[in-house]
């Protein structure tokens, strides 16, 4: 069985799709995209892949309402409900690799230009604990 993250990456270019230039003529990719319907029980899918900002191979496979036989097209929009966590992390995760943050960089660092308006305990907020939802943040703002 494919990882759902294969799934997480479709959808993430699935995105990006809608904000940057496209090629003239992209390359379909429904016939790569057709057994993630089965194989995951999905209604729908879309996907794109990017080269130096432009759209080079895009595709949307399935239905818009499972039931129905309305096909989905590579401009509709998806609900993406809990998945934006998932996509906060990877870029956090590109940054981290590509050395402009740290796991363990703080607010008042990544703000420095808002570091005297924070409350003394957020500015100690690392990267780390807001993507792992350890910080306490929750608690300390009244929000559960």
């Amino acid at each position: 069985m494919r990882s759902l993250n294969s799934i997480r990456r479709l959808v993430i270019a699935a995105i990006l799709a809608s904000s940057t230039i496209r090629a003239a003529e992209p390359q379909s990719l429904d016939r790569t995209l057709e057994p993630y319907l089965k194989e995951f029980g999905l209604p729908a899918l879309a996907a794109a892949v990017f080269k130096e900002g432009v759209v080079i191979s895009s595709g949307a496979v399935g239905t818009r309402r499972t039931g129905r036989e309305i096909p989905v097209t590579i401009e509709d929009r998806f609900h993406l409900g809990s998945d934006t966590k998932a996509f906060t992390s990877l870029l956090a995760g590109q940054f981290v690799e590509a050395g402009k943050l740290r796991w363990d960089s703080t607010l008042a660092e990544v703000f420095p230009e808002l570091k005297d308006k924070m409350d003394v305990e957020f500015a100690k907020i690392t990267l780390e604990q807001l993507l792992s939802h350890s910080s306490g943040f929750g608690r300390r703002t009244g929000t559960p």
